[in-house]
């Protein structure tokens, strides 16, 4: 479901700045579903989805 992590310069800025990550993710699934996944596959509490 989680495919990888994007990284560009426009990425970055945003992990410093505000402290975000980006992954790129399968379509087929919905904000709950990808949060869950993340959840368990990092061991963290996931705040706030965009």
């Amino acid at each position: 479901m989680i495919i990888k992590p994007v990284t560009s310069e426009k990425i970055v800025k945003i992990m410093e700045k505000e402290n975000k990550l980006l992954f790129s993710t399968d379509r087929r699934y919905n904000k709950d579903d990808i949060k869950k996944e993340f959840e368990s596959v990092f061991n963290v509490k996931v705040i706030k989805t965009i």
